[in-house]
């Protein structure tokens, strides 16, 4: 599940700032996933953030994939 463009799709759609909606319904489907899940959301011109769990440690495993994938095709 995709939980980034959901929140940008709905900040898209209500010309509103107010994310209080939009953060209840996000803690729904993070709850019901069961996942860990952290979201850090900024509009281009800075006018709306939303944060949930954004200080949230987690294990950047992505950030591996170039490098192995560099060794790899060396």
């Amino acid at each position: 599940m995709l939980i980034f463009p959901f929140a940008a799709f709905l900040l898209a759609q209500g010309a509103s700032r107010d994310t209080t909606q939009l953060q209840d319904q996000l803690r729904r489907i993070i709850a019901s996933s069961g996942a860990e899940v952290a979201v850090a959301y900024r509009t281009m011109d800075g006018s709306t953030e939303l944060l949930l769990d954004a200080d949230k440690p987690f294990h950047a495993a992505s950030t591996m994939k170039v490098p192995v994938m560099i060794e790899l095709f060396r």
